[in-house]
């Protein structure tokens, strides 16, 4: 995803027209080109928190130069800003990205994950909620793909499901082997 594909359209606005706290309409994230635009958005203009929960992991788009970019950005910013991911697959995010491992070891107190422990691995449904404002949200046999720029409530409520499953997760061994 380059940056070409952040000006593609989304509904009636461009991906770039979005911004966080102010956009305040549902965006229709159906098609892919739209979805990634939408979360590569969320992502830049993080303030304070992301938080992503994703049992399958989309490589091309989280595990790209420009998503890496913009994390390292995001955790230069201010040394409270925090990222979690809560992942399904610890075996398929070691081996195929690079990117993150590398990341996710160089900032270790800013950018933490877990695995999601078996009983919860039958999750349906992917997020991204950012700064508790905006999010992005697949659900599995419940289209459409939503996001929105501004809801506090939706987001909250997505942060609450992500804390009770963050407690649940387990640390990822591979990324500090050592135990550091």
């Amino acid at each position: 995803m380059g940056d070409e594909s952040l000006s593609s359209t989304v509904g009636t606005k461009t991906a770039q027209a979005l911004v966080l706290g102010k956009t305040d309409e549902y965006i229709d994230c159906s098609e892919p080109v739209a979805a990634n635009a939408v979360i590569a958005e969320l992502i830049r203009q993080a303030q304070h928190t992301i938080m992503l929960l994703a049992p399958v992991l989309d490589m091309p788009v989280f595990n790209s130069a420009e998503t890496a970019t913009r994390l390292a950005n995001f955790v230069a910013q201010n040394p409270r800003n925090r990222a979690q991911f809560l992942l399904g697959d610890e075996m398929l995010f070691i081996r195929h990205s690079p990117r993150l491992v590398e990341l996710f070891r160089k900032f270790s107190t800013f950018l933490q994950v877990r695995m999601l422990t078996s009983e919860y691995l039958h999750t349906e449904e992917m997020f991204l909620v950012v700064d508790e404002i905006g999010y992005f949200r697949q659900s599995a046999g419940r289209p459409p793909i939503v996001a929105h720029m501004n809801s506090r409530a939706q987001s909250r409520q997505l942060v609450r499901r992500f804390n009770e499953l963050w407690e649940f997760g387990e640390h990822l061994r591979e990324l500090h082997p050592l135990g550091l």
